[in-house]
């Protein structure tokens, strides 16, 4: 055994793989293929570039797009050729009716045609103003008529009759003469909204056809 040993021949009943495989040079990092393009550590770097303008394109898309500033508003509705307020009636105080609850706006609705046409003092809570279509109608406001400009537009916002009235809802044409002070009211939340608390004086048009049948009012005055 000793002398096949010292001959170089292999011990009978031993390894005969003729040594360890695993010393082979099928891992040595000089013969390894370049690894592909989608990933190289650039490719990562493109990759987290366009996640990060994906993710602002998105926050974007589902962001609302803010107000204008208060002056920009009323330039915007000036430009328009909308008449503003001094082109109205002046509204005599005496004849200012208080209507601050749900409960007397809900009396405006009931007293119906006999209502219309009256200036009533209330607190709103309103989001932005947008513009608003007109129907060219018969019997249309004067005020309104007024305030709509050559295609038949009108600046409004939606506004809550009070605090606590959430169903108690009007479309508030503001002219555009008072647009700047409506912008710059001060906000709150009602509801989990941020709405801007208005102390208006305004003229009560009831259930208006004009504006697709929704209970509408101008906006005279402004009082805080």
């Amino acid at each position: 055994m000793a002398d096949s040993e010292e001959a170089g021949l292999a011990p009978v009943g031993g390894d005969r793989r003729g040594g360890d495989r695993r010393t082979g040079d099928r891992r040595r990092v000089d013969r390894r293929a370049p690894p592909p393009l989608w990933r190289r550590p650039s490719a990562f770097v493109a990759y987290g570039v366009l996640g990060a303008l994906t993710f602002v394109l998105l926050v974007q898309a589902l962001t609302p797009e803010s107000e204008p500033q208060a002056a920009t508003i009323a330039n915007d509705a000036a430009a328009t050729g909308m008449t503003g307020t001094s082109a109205l009636p002046p509204v005599d105080p005496a004849s200012v009716r208080e209507a601050y609850s749900v409960a007397d706006f809900e009396t405006l609705i009931a007293e119906g045609d006999r209502a219309v046409g009256q200036v009533v003092r209330a607190d709103l809570f309103c989001g932005s103003i947008a513009s608003r279509q007109v129907r060219d109608i018969a019997g249309v406001n004067p005020a309104l008529q007024q305030l709509a400009d050559a295609d038949g537009r009108v600046g409004g916002a939606e506004c809550q009759w009070g605090r606590e009235g959430r169903t108690a809802e009007i479309l508030l044409v503001v002219p555009p003469a008072l647009a700047a002070e409506f912008a710059s009211a001060p906000e709150e939340e009602i509801n989990f909204l941020r709405r801007r608390r208005v102390g208006a004086q305004l003229e009560w048009l009831g259930r208006s056809e004009a504006l697709s049948l929704r209970y509408a009012g101008v906006l005279r005055d402004i009082v805080q």
